[in-house]
């Protein structure tokens, strides 16, 4: 699955990561939604931000796809 994390230009979202490398504040990386970015170090408040749509949308399919979803075990 994909990490998110808050960026320096970010207009106050949060962007998904491809997980290929863990983020550092400085790199240029691209995001699931197709942005390229240069990450910031976020701060405590940084991470009740808003994601971006597509990058949770994205996020979400490709966890449900790796891990499928059980069902309800109750």
């Amino acid at each position: 699955m994909a990490v998110t994390h808050k960026f320096d230009s970010s207009g106050g979202l949060r962007h998904a990561l491809h997980p290929a490398e863990p983020p550092h504040p400085g790199q240029v990386r691209e995001t699931l939604c197709g942005e390229t970015i240069n990450l910031g170090k976020p701060t405590a408040i940084d991470w009740l931000s808003p994601t971006c749509d597509t990058c949770w949308l994205t996020a979400t399919a490709t966890r449900d796809r790796l891990h499928p979803p059980r069902g309800d075990s109750r």
